[in-house]
């Protein structure tokens, strides 16, 4: 059952913005705040951020990848890469270095 309730301007172009970026309707962006609010005025001793989170995947449904997680993974990885290339190699020095034998064939 739909309604038309008069919103702020302001308030619309933001709600907006995060739609886009969330790839969701306007109605379903503010039902989501809605339910985001709700849950952590029940929950006041959860993190606000651990409730959207549990949202979000609630709302992707079982099987599906959570992108904010996949993202983080990639940005860890990434970094993780960056740091293991910008180290220095070791020197070897001529003491510990594998000295190559030469067998002599004897008969």
């Amino acid at each position: 059952m739909g309604k038309v309730v008069k919103l702020n301007e302001d308030f619309v172009k933001r709600v907006t913005r995060e739609a886009k970026a969330n790839r969701r309707s306007v109605p379903k962006q503010i039902e989501f705040y809605y339910t985001l609010a709700a849950a952590s005025l029940d929950n006041p001793d959860t993190p606000v951020e651990w409730v959207r989170d549990l949202l979000i995947s609630k709302e992707q449904g079982p099987g599906k990848p959570v992108k904010w997680i996949d993202e983080a993974l990639l940005r860890i990885a990434a970094e993780q890469g960056a740091k293991k290339t910008s180290r220095k190699p070791k020197k070897v020095s001529a003491k510990s270095a594998p000295r190559s034998r030469k067998r002599s064939l004897s008969r």
